[in-house]
């Protein structure tokens, strides 16, 4: 007897594809574009099995593409993207951009403006775009789509493929400036104190407050790039969990450095190296009971936030550790320079552009002090 699972099954690229009982067929449901109040439109293709329904998605794409090339008068939209990613974005992203590309061209731009032909793709349409994603998702969304959806037509415009670019002067939703969440400094000694008897993670709750790394820098840290005499970290690489496989890349913007800490890491680090028994994949500092690598999400979900509420501090990301460490040493007079190179910005104005708000306020007797100097 022949068992059919009951779950549907899902290919890239092939649409939803599942097993009817009552018809003893297979179908797949594509989508072939969007309506005018954002509802999808779709296409059922039905098979004796699951590849003959797999065979039918390609050709239906194909003939909808109506072939690759650029000299094509029938080119596709939804084919060029398919191309754009596969040889544009995929070999020279790295995998959680790639994944989030991919991401934003399957789940919007593809759907709604897929089966237009390139060349009759209007600003008319771009601008429905981010309305459409604006309306139904977030503003933010709406931005980011767009984003993707211009380097994409900025890629086939330099090719020569398009008489004009649509995706110029578009109107973008304004999104509000998050303020950084943080501890203050009384939260952040409430946090050493308990990170003192976490054993197997306290040290990377410290890193993270008082050396400012990012979880992906955190987890991806082997004993190699720990020097506990001269009480510094090199931080050369971030852990990665993409697609069910894990990565290790520079970190963000190439910033590759040499950070010191101070000696609450210091203890912690040296309780950390004392109390584990099985050193783990590549030598990491933080990993799984039996050493291998921590899906950075996981951390969060599993170690972090049980943590902080254990410890009975408020709720807030990892990633504000990060946060809390710019703002105590903002607030304890460092320069602003420094900050930005212990933080691995590319550029200072980035440091002042996310912690303006954090900086002293110097302007109230300003005027004053000037006129003193200036006085005769």
């Amino acid at each position: 007897m022949v068992l059919v699972a009951k779950k549907n099954y899902r290919t890239r690229g092939m649409g939803h594809i599942k097993y009817r009982r009552d018809r003893k067929a297979w179908v797949g449901r594509i989508t072939i574009g969007w309506t005018s109040d954002g509802k999808r439109k779709s296409k059922e293709l039905w098979g004796s099995t699951k590849l003959a329904v797999e065979e039918k998605i390609k050709s239906y794409d194909a003939e909808s593409a109506r072939l690759l090339s650029p000299n094509s008068k029938d080119q596709g939209f939804g084919a060029y993207l398919d191309w754009w990613l596969e040889n544009i974005v995929d070999p020279y992203l790295a995998p959680k951009t790639r994944v989030d590309y991919r991401s934003k061209v399957d789940n919007w731009i593809k759907p709604i403006l897929g089966h237009l032909k390139l060349r009759d793709i209007r600003k008319q349409h771009v601008q429905e775009l981010v309305t459409l994603i604006t309306k139904k998702q977030s503003p933010q969304r709406a931005r980011s789509v767009y984003t993707v959806m211009r380097i994409c037509i900025n890629h086939a415009d330099s090719e020569g493929m398009l008489l004009k670019n649509p995706t110029k002067k578009i109107k973008l939703p304004k999104v509000p400036k998050a303020k950084s969440d943080y501890y203050d400094q009384a939260e952040t000694k409430q946090l050493i104190r308990a990170a003192t008897h976490d054993h197997r993670f306290g040290a990377a709750y410290l890193i993270g407050a008082m050396v400012g790394l990012r979880l992906g820098e955190v987890l991806g840290l082997q004993w190699k790039h720990i020097d506990l005499e001269a009480m510094t970290i090199r931080v050369e690489q971030q852990l990665q969990y993409v697609e069910g496989q894990f990565t290790y890349k520079q970190p963000k913007n190439n910033a590759v450095r040499t950070v010191s800490f101070p000696p609450q890491v210091l203890t912690s680090l040296k309780q950390l190296r004392k109390h584990t028994r099985v050193i783990g994949q590549d030598q990491l500092l933080f990993t799984y009971e039996k050493g291998t690598r921590m899906d950075p999400s996981q951390f969060t979900q599993k170690h972090w936030y049980p943590f902080i509420k254990h410890a009975g501090l408020r709720k807030i990301r990892f990633h504000d550790l990060r946060h809390t460490c710019a703002s105590l040493l903002i607030g304890n007079g460092e320069n602003l320079s420094d900050v930005s190179k212990h933080l691995g910005h590319t550029d200072i104005r980035i440091t002042t552009n996310t912690y303006a708000h954090m900086l002293p306020d110097k302007e109230a007797g300003m005027a004053e002090r000037l006129g003193k100097m200036l006085a005769t």
